[in-house]
């Protein structure tokens, strides 16, 4: 019985296939590997399986070609979340005042929380001693949870856009925010949580079920705490959506000027957790507002681009909607709600 029904998957499997080679046969011979950079204009078909297996075309969308495929079995992703983060070295910056000083050495000191964090991690840096000082926390791990990566972020997308947030920041009468609409970088660096998501994702680095998005100093207050803890999805979640906390409310009637210039903030930027498939659509629509505002010659952090993405008047239409965690008697800081929920949740699972 059981070998009739593998018989019969790897029939439908071959039928799907086939049906994609006979129908763009001139394009087989651009098939990349799967771990390549697809264009920015591919397109994904899906098929599913009798059996639950999803067989997944990315084509590109003028040529018709097939630039990967992907064969994937929901059954085989662990129910777990990949943490994703980055720091990148943009000096000391005043944040919110000019005495409250962010420092390099402060961000190492909150790092090593990620020591201690007992979830798979994938971890960006232009900057050496981050990059030693994160493996050396993990250390304590299996070896195949870790990933991180050294890189030049001049060649990311977020910091490319430096110059022209400059150029805006810099126009007469432009509010300044510290650091949000004074140091491009800070910027830069806030975008760039989105795009190494979608590199993640497009990767396929770890197969788990659930990514987030973790700041550096998420869970700054723990520091200095020896305990180690996973982060585990909320029981109430609705996987659908993108989770972030909720820190003020939201005024529809915004303009999306007034949510830029007048700093506004919705939910905290620290955290988002997501399925791979939503999380893909989410981070793509994320960098068009950024495209959109650019063009508008506005600029903030990514927490007035989202406050903006969902106002009624952004051209942009979010595919993604978002679930709101707070705690009214929470002892947790409203911005940093959703991380010691997910904290809290792992601790109450049953062993």
């Amino acid at each position: 019985m059981a070998s009739r029904k593998r018989t019969g998957l790897m029939l439908a499997l071959v039928f799907i296939i086939g049906y994609y080679i006979y129908y763009h046969a001139s394009s087989a011979t651009a098939w990349l590997n799967q771990s390549e950079s697809l264009s920015s204009i591919a397109l994904s078909r899906t098929q599913i399986l009798p059996s639950g297996m999803q067989v997944t075309f990315n084509i590109d969308n003028d040529t018709n070609k097939i630039l990967s495929q992907s064969i994937d079995d929901p059954s085989l992703l662990k129910p777990e979340i990949t943490v994703v983060t980055a720091y990148f070295n943009i000096g000391s910056f005043a944040k919110g005042s000019t005495s409250n000083m962010y420092t390099p050495s402060r961000y190492m000191h909150w790092m090593k929380v990620f020591g201690r964090i007992r979830n798979n991690l994938v971890a960006y840096t232009d900057s050496r001693d981050t990059f030693n000082l994160l493996n050396n926390l993990r250390r304590k791990f299996p070896s195949n949870m870790t990933k991180v990566f050294l890189i030049d972020r001049a060649n990311l997308w977020s910091f490319s856009l430096a110059g022209e947030i400059r150029s805006i920041y810099t126009q007469p009468n432009y509010p300044h925010h510290h650091p949000n609409t004074v140091n491009e970088n800070y910027s830069c660096a806030m975008h760039a949580k989105f795009e190494l998501v979608n590199k993640v994702l497009m990767e396929e680095l770890f197969p788990t079920k659930y990514f987030c998005w973790l700041d550096i100093g998420l869970f700054r207050d723990l520091a200095n705490d020896n305990s180690v803890f996973k982060l585990q999805i909320p029981h109430e979640w609705d996987k659908s959506r993108v989770a972030y906390s909720r820190v003020y409310g939201f005024n529809d009637k915004a303009t999306i000027e007034s949510v830029i210039k007048g700093n506004s903030v919705w939910v905290g930027g620290a955290m988002f957790l997501g399925t791979p498939e939503v999380l893909n659509k989410y981070t793509e629509d994320y960098m068009n507002t950024v495209k959109m505002l650019l063009k508008q010659r506005l600029m903030n952090t990514d927490q007035q681009v989202i406050y903006s993405m969902y106002l009624p008047s952004s051209k942009v239409k979010p595919r993604v909607q978002i679930q709101l965690f707070s705690g009214k008697k929470s002892p947790y800081n409203p911005w940093f709600y959703l991380g010691y929920l997910c904290r809290e949740t792992s601790h109450k699972a049953p062993k």
